[in-house]
């Protein structure tokens, strides 16, 4: 996964930022500047929890796996291993923890996008909660789109390039003027609009410019795709 600037690269230091996250969030006033909806604080406290529980505890049980099955392995063949059956590493997270489900960080990132649009959001806050990092600067070429259709819809992927979010529009079959969809801070960018005529196979042109506020830059290349 593509990780952010102010997440840490090194393992050993995962566990620091999610427990400061874990306090911080609660810190008075932070809700109403972050725009916070209710029970998110709660929410991603339990996040932090888990992944913590996960880089502490779990992690370094799973690590000493290969060693115990090595050592069973010489016990059987040699007598010299030691172990006679690996001990299984056991999942316990503690109380508080959220549920495992795939993309809790993704997730995690999303939330932390969404907080810098608050109106309420200033550096200082960012930098309190560990959510500010250093970053490439934004990227002239305009933004490139991709996409893949499938029974929920058009799935357009984007990279922001040092930007804040796209900028999007889409013109259907038979239309002669673009018309405004979405401005997406994180890709991908589901587009579920029904076919103009059910049952009826039809292209739909996309295009983008990044957004920092405000649209910035050039058009991408349009992008025509088939939606059956």
């Amino acid at each position: 996964m593509q990780f952010e600037p102010f997440f840490p690269r090194q393992e050993a230091d995962e566990v620091p930022w999610f427990a400061n996250l874990k306090t911080k969030i609660t810190t008075a006033g932070y809700a109403a500047a972050l725009d916070l909806a209710a029970g998110e604080a709660a929410t991603v406290q339990g996040v932090c929890t888990l992944f913590i529980y996960i880089n502490e505890t779990f992690l370094p049980l799973v690590r000493k796996f290969p060693e115990a099955w090595t050592a069973t392995i010489l016990q059987a063949r040699t007598g010299t291993g030691g172990v006679i059956v690996p001990p299984a590493p056991a999942w316990n997270p503690p109380a508080g923890s959220a549920s495992f489900t795939a993309g809790l960080l993704t997730d995690l990132f999303k939330r932390i996008a969404r907080w810098k649009t608050a109106a309420g959001y200033t550096d200082a806050i960012g930098r309190d909660l560990g959510i500010v990092g250093e970053t490439k600067p934004a990227t002239e070429e305009p933004p490139v789109l991709k996409s893949t259709v499938g029974p929920d819809g058009v799935k357009l992927t984007f990279k922001k390039h040092g930007h804040k979010g796209i900028y999007l529009e889409s013109r259907r079959q038979g239309a002669e003027t673009w018309e405004f969809l979405a401005i997406d801070i994180e890709s991908p960018y589901l587009d579920t609009r029904a076919n103009l005529t059910a049952g009826q196979a039809e292209w739909r042109d996309y295009r983008a410019r990044y957004w920092d506020g405000t649209p910035v830059g050039d058009w991408s290349a349009v992008l025509r795709v088939s939606v059956g």
